[in-house]
């Protein structure tokens, strides 16, 4: 059975990065991650493509498995 997770956020600044790194550490792995953006006005886009990319060893890591 495939996993799929999806969040939807809208200004999540304080929250989006703990976020992220709560559902990479999870120890059954989503087959599939998809983040809707509500159109936030505040950081959380940018900090989600950040953690994207300083994660992406661990995210093509992660849908491999």
């Amino acid at each position: 059975m495939k996993v799929s997770l999806v969040v939807t956020v809208l200004n999540e600044e304080p929250s989006i990065a703990a976020l992220l790194e709560s559902i990479l550490s999870q120890t059954k792995k989503a087959d599939e991650i998809v983040i809707v953006d509500g159109g936030s006005t505040d950081k959380t886009i940018d900090i989600s493509a950040y953690n994207i990319n300083i994660n992406r060893d661990i995210l093509n890591s992660f849908f491999k498995d």
